[in-house]
């Protein structure tokens, strides 16, 4: 198990959101990383107005590569997560910064819960675009 965040870590986590919210140097940047080259491909993967087979294929190819970053970047708010239930497991009562990891895990999974909702949305356009893909002949 990985040593616990510092207090420096744990106060500069706390009230944040996102990757922000993480106290752990490694796995921030690692977030932040994944969050970035999701951005850059979560675009444009929707085909409802979309006629054209190419089109499509495309909408298709984005959709699964926005999919894939999105699961990335859950991966490693799960993986943040489990760190800071671990160490809250192991705290002592009364420990300073146990208040602030619970808020912190709060956020935490809060991200999460929004990737969730993101990845269900890009699996919900990608399932439109399969089946507008399949009215126009394979």
């Amino acid at each position: 198990m990985p040593a616990p965040p510092s207090a420096k870590e744990v106060r500069a986590a706390a009230g944040k959101e996102g990757c922000d919210a993480i106290p752990y140097l490694d796995l921030r940047r690692a977030g932040k990383r994944e969050y970035e080259k999701q951005k850059s491909v979560c675009k444009d993967f929707s085909c409802d107005s979309l006629t054209e087979r190419e089109e499509i294929e495309a909408a298709l190819e984005r959709a699964k590569a926005c999919r894939q970053r999105r699961i990335n970047v859950r991966r490693i708010f799960k993986q943040a997560i489990g760190r800071v239930t671990g160490v809250l497991r192991k705290m002592t009562p009364g420990d300073p910064l146990k208040p602030d990891l619970e808020d912190i895990l709060e956020a935490l999974e809060e991200s999460q819960k929004g990737h969730e909702q993101a990845i269900d949305e890009v699996n919900n356009a990608f399932l439109k675009c399969e089946k507008k893909r399949k009215k126009l002949g394979n």
